[in-house]
This record gives structure tokens, C-alpha cells and sequence, in this order.
């Protein structure tokens, strides 16, 4: 066994091997195959043998460097999409604002929970802005 270990060791020295979007790559096939097992779909199945491969390819690679920025680049989206989330749920939660988007500059707005017409001026773009919150 420690000589296969060895040998293991001694191929993958000097390839990338396993980082965060391994792991992402690894959770989207486990839930795609588990979605082809109930569908059959050949458009699925072709999916499975291509994320299989890149993520071989990307384990065996050694250009190190090139596998670097895809892990960055996957974390930046990754960050993102939790940041995205998170404010969504807080807004959800919070039951005395209601939230807008500014039509000038696009800025998310927080008003209190009243019910009526409001004049407003945005603090970004220094716009003025008329409001209805309906409940």
C-alpha cells in the first residue's frame, strides 16, 4: 500500500490538484446525476461526461497558474452570489422598511413601512422622488 502511495505521490507532483471549484464541480455532477437518474435525458448525460472531464483535467493540469485565476475567478462569483443572498434574506426579514431602487441611478432605497405617497431625495444621485407604498 505505502508504495502505491509513494507512486501516487510522485505523479502528482507538480499538477494542481484539488481547490474550492473542485468542489463546486464536484457538487454540480453528484446533483445532475442524481437528476438523471429520475429523467434519463441524453442532454444531462453529456453534461455529466463533460464536468467529469474538465474536472479531471483541471485535478491533472499543471499549468498552475491558469488553474489559479479559474479558483479566483469562481470565488469572486461565489462572494458575490452569498452577498446577493444574504441581503435578500435580511430584506425579507425586515418588516418595518420597504426598499426601492432609485430610476436615476439605480441605488437600492430604504423607506419606513407607512402606507401613503412619500417625497424623497436620493443620496447618491441628489435626485428627488415620489414614493407610494401601498402596504
Amino acid at each position: 500500500m505505502n508504495k502505491f502511495k509513494y507512486k501516487l505521490q510522485s505523479f502528482m507532483m507538480g499538477r494542481y490538484g484539488i481547490d474550492e471549484f473542485y468542489h463546486f464541480l464536484l457538487i454540480a455532477y453528484t446533483v445532475l446525476l442524481l437528476l438523471n437518474c429520475f429523467i434519463h435525458s441524453a442532454s444531462i448525460s453529456i453534461a455529466l461526461w463533460i464536468i467529469l472531464g474538465y474536472t479531471l483535467f483541471r485535478i491533472l493540469s499543471k499549468n498552475i497558474s491558469a488553474r489559479q485565476k479559474e479558483n479566483a475567478k469562481y470565488l469572486i462569483f461565489k462572494n458575490k452570489a452569498i452577498k446577493k443572498f444574504k441581503r435578500t434574506r435580511e430584506r425579507f426579514r425586515d418588516k418595518d422598511h420597504v426598499y426601492r431602487k432609485c430610476p436615476h441611478c439605480k441605488a437600492t432605497l430604504r423607506f419606513p413601512r407607512k402606507k401613503g405617497k412619500h417625497d424623497a431625495v436620493c443620496p447618491k444621485c441628489r435626485k428627488n422622488l415620489k414614493v407610494r407604498i401601498i402596504f
